[in-house]
């Protein structure tokens, strides 16, 4: 499958990616986009977080944590984070 992917070397704005991800409305970036996006997004959601959890079926949680700060690269940073932390899913 090699070459199927998405080019390193893409020219497209921040804009068009926060347009394509509907993460827009008008001339204003909503706050999943900020939440996302931005390096310090608790400067403009004060207080927020995402709570993210493993559950072992509907109703047993077998492990949570709180993201604050840029969710994407906290995520793009440590991939298996979650896995390595809740064991093998």
């Amino acid at each position: 499958m090699a070459g199927h992917g998405i080019p390193q070397d893409v020219e497209i704005s921040n804009a068009a990616i926060l347009n394509a991800l509907k993460l827009t409305k008008g001339n204003y970036i909503l706050k999943a986009g900020v939440l996302l996006f931005h390096q310090a997004p608790d400067q403009w959601c004060y207080g927020s977080y995402v709570k993210i959890g493993y559950f072992d079926n509907d109703v047993d949680l077998r492990y949570q944590d709180e993201i604050n700060g840029l969710l994407i690269s906290g995520l793009v940073r440590q991939p298996g984070w979650l896995s390595h932390k809740s064991g093998t899913f």
